[in-house]
């Protein structure tokens, strides 16, 4: 959803927040993959997503955008693009949310707790400014009376 936003949105705003967040889980993601390899643990294990929680289930992770949404995003352009990509990464980021915080508690690597703070923090953060800009794009967006 980054990439796609970064390379089509005309709002610098949209092109910085993008980058940021393609970069930052990017980051994340090698962190928690260089650790399972450390660690001789396999990328995937064999047991439903989310089980590690509790929250065995089929389907998407939470947050996660279908493919029909990601084929929207793709075909929109404009305002409307990057309405419907703040759309899509709040609700990505409000899944990732849960995920961290479980981390936080049931790990007592401190490696792994500073990674899961920090991801808690800066996704609430993410998800505060990304509120803002979306409300403010669909305030311009409003025919007026």
């Amino acid at each position: 959803m980054a990439l796609v936003a970064l390379e089509r949105t005309a709002d610098p705003a949209i092109a910085g927040l993008a980058k940021d967040i393609m970069l930052t889980q990017q980051n994340q993601i090698g962190q928690m993959f260089g650790w399972l390899d450390v660690w001789g643990l396999p990328l995937t294990g064999s047991a439903r997503q989310m089980a590690w929680m509790g929250h065995s289930r089929n389907g998407r992770m939470p947050g996660m955008a279908s493919p029909e949404e990601l084929a929207k995003l793709t075909r929109l352009s404009g305002p409307d693009l990057d309405r419907e990509f703040l759309r899509l990464m709040i609700r990505h980021h409000e899944g990732g949310v849960p995920m961290a915080e479980a981390i936080l508690q049931r790990s007592d690597s401190s490696m792994v707790r500073e990674l899961a703070g920090a991801i808690v923090a800066s996704q609430q953060a993410e998800v505060a400014a990304m509120q803002q800009m979306f409300a403010a794009k669909t305030t311009a967006a409003a025919p007026l009376p």
